[in-house]
């Protein structure tokens, strides 16, 4: 029986050196995992900063589109107001005159509010024309880019002018502008709708 004591002696301290070694493997992966929950803590807080950071970014953005949006309304509201009352404006303002563009006959708008003479596409033969750096906009809101200038040989009242104009795709085929009537000396009466050149 003595031996049989010492084998169970033997048996307890071996064991007890295999407990402590599991206990010190047990406490490292304890330290671990600690480690682990607080590096992951870390991250999710990070993580939380950072959407909350992009959720107030996207809410600020999302309200300045809405304005945006609510002012190109009201200018695009305000631009209609001032379209119908340009229109109105124009109205005694315009005639048609007939004429002769490059040979060609060219019921002429002569438009006292317009800048520059302008032609149509179908009424000149054009080559390569320089493009210009301004888009031409009517009172409709129609906007093209106008090409050139070139010069005209327009005939008016049997009144023949060499005079610049501007080529484009638009409604009318002629339209007449003040640069021709200043320099055609042509005499223009809004009220009696009548024009002399």
């Amino acid at each position: 029986m003595a031996d049989s004591d010492v084998k169970g002696s033997e048996m307890l301290e071996g064991s007890q050196t295999g407990l402590k070694r599991l206990e010190d493997m047990f406490a490292v992966m304890i330290g671990w995992m600690d480690k682990m929950v607080l590096e992951t803590s870390v991250r999710m807080d990070k993580m939380e900063q950072k959407t909350s950071k992009i959720m107030r970014q996207a809410r600020f953005e999302m309200r300045q589109e809405y304005r945006a949006a609510l002012v190109r309304q009201d200018l695009t509201e305000e631009v209609k107001e001032e379209l119908v009352a340009g229109k109105q404006q124009c109205e005694g303002r315009t005639g048609v005159a007939e004429s002769v563009v490059d040979s060609r006959l060219c019921p002429e708008v002569v438009d006292t509010g317009a800048a520059k003479t302008v032609v149509g596409e179908e009424v000149v033969v054009v080559q390569d024309l320089h493009v210009a750096d301004q888009q031409l906009c009517g009172m409709t809101g129609h906007c093209t880019t106008p090409r050139g200038p070139l010069m005209c040989t327009i005939t008016v009242g049997g009144v023949e002018e060499e005079l610049p104009a501007f080529v484009a795709d638009m409604e009318e085929p002629c339209l007449v502008g003040l640069d021709s009537l200043v320099q055609s000396a042509a005499c223009v009466d809004s009220r009696s709708m009548q024009m002399q050149v």
